[in-house]
């Protein structure tokens, strides 16, 4: 661990705030951190209560932090509200750091990302979409307003990281469900990373000097649109000033100028954008996750809207009405409540939105619909949120439980596609 240790040497000054989760990544970077003599540590642990195991985790932890003196801080997460439950469960994760950090007084929080996790996420990000910083993964200094977060192991495999804990004999906890594989990161993680690390044992530091190289263009881009986005963005967006500009500059200001409002924004809604702009239409609006983006002539602005969202459907969405859609392998049942398709006739992506004024569906051996009326035949009163599941070319495929496009199979026809609504409780049964 000399990279490490060499690494807090030359960037710690101060007291850190350590996010230990108990397992092995974590507790090795608090034996460096010990070992490198930093005076002031705190332990932030974070406990998810999914788990049978998390309330001994948190207090191993604990313990590890009583035998070597150092304070700990432990949040309890026992409830979540989102359809998205690793978003949702980061963004209190680090609420929870950044509270620690203002406690103490402290600018540092350190993290014991490695170079696998560099090497999952730049994938992931790869396979999923993202921004130009987004493919760079991470950064091992990441600049906050009033912190800054230091990642010591970014240097290091998970398989140096755990021949570490066991040679210095350091506790640590296992998280079983980093071995399920249904979860996509934990694919890139048991079926893909063996296969890079085969072929060149340091992977993931071209991975390193990859995110690197990223990460000055991305910077490149940033500065210049730091100096043009005040003209071009003032109350609302000047069209023809940002058609002026190379695409990946106007890439960027859509995307800087979505993300002040919803943190939802990812590289899809900006392509969504992009193509709105860029029609001949001069007037119109355009529902985005939370906002609502409408163009008058030249002039884009955007303002927020309660109840709109915009999910992908991979193989399974959560909605806030308590419902669910999955992916299944088979059944019996041919209502609404299932869709069967054929992927060679659908556009991936598929996407799950909520209803929008002048949304239409194709009826199979029948004519084209407005959406609105199924619903006010079906008497479908919030009709507002009601989800619609689409495909890339934004052909609605299917109104979960009302009504199916011609693009659902019966059970005589092909189809390697089966999609399932229900409530959530129903389908964990």
């Amino acid at each position: 661990m000399n990279k490490a240790l060499e690494f807090i040497n030359k960037y710690i000054d101060d007291g850190v705030v350590i996010a230990c989760s108990g397992g092995p990544d974590s507790m090795a970077l608090f034996d460096v951190l010990l070992k490198a003599g930093v005076k002031n540590i705190v332990c932030a642990h974070v406990n998810h209560k999914v788990r049978v195991e998390s309330d001994n985790e948190a207090i191993m932890a604990k313990e590890y932090c009583l035998k070597n003196n150092v304070p700990f801080e432990l949040y309890e997460i026992n409830e979540y509200s989102g359809s998205n439950f690793e978003a949702e469960a980061r963004e209190k994760r680090y609420n929870f750091f950044e509270s620690v950090l203002k406690k103490y007084g402290f600018k540092y929080l350190v993290t014991a990302h490695h170079g696998d996790d560099l090497m999952e996420t730049i994938l992931y990000r790869i396979v999923r979409g993202s921004s130009l910083e987004g493919y760079a993964g991470f950064k091992y200094i990441s600049k906050r307003k009033d912190y800054t977060i230091l990642r010591p192991l970014i240097w290091y495999t998970k398989e140096e990281i755990m021949e570490y804990v066991k040679n210095n004999n350091i506790p640590y906890a296992i998280d079983l469900t980093n071995n399920n594989t249904d979860y996509l990161r934990n694919k890139f993680r048991h079926k893909v990373l063996p296969i890079y690390k085969e072929i060149n044992n340091d992977a993931h530091l071209k991975f390193l000097q990859f995110s690197n190289i990223l990460n000055k263009y991305d910077n490149f881009v940033n500065n210049y649109v730091d100096k043009i986005y005040p003209s071009i963005v003032n109350n609302g967006i000047d069209i023809s000033l940002l058609l002026k500009e190379d695409d990946l500059i106007v890439d960027n200001v859509i995307y800087r100028y979505l993300i002040s409002v919803s943190s939802n924004i990812n590289t899809k809604h900006v392509e969504l954008v992009k193509k709105f702009i860029s029609s001949s239409k001069k007037n119109g609006i355009i529902n985005l996750p939370g906002v609502v983006l409408e163009r008058k002539y030249n002039k884009l602005v955007i303002f927020e809207e309660k109840g709109n969202y915009l999910y992908e459907l991979n193989d399974y969405v959560k909605l806030n009405n308590g419902y669910v859609i999955k992916k299944i392998n088979d059944t019996l049942d041919n209502s609404n409540y299932v869709c069967k398709l054929d992927s060679k006739e659908i556009k991936f992506p598929l996407y799950v939105r909520n209803f929008n004024v002048g949304d239409r569906i194709d009826i199979k051996n029948s004519y084209n619909k407005k959406v609105s009326d199924i619903f006010i035949d079906s008497k479908i009163s919030d009709r507002k949120s009601f989800p619609i599941v689409l495909d890339s070319l934004g052909n609605i495929l299917w109104l979960p439980g009302v009504k199916k496009s011609k693009f659902c199979k019966t059970k005589e026809e092909k189809y390697d596609i089966i999609l399932l609504y229900c409530l959530e409780e129903e389908y964990e049964k």
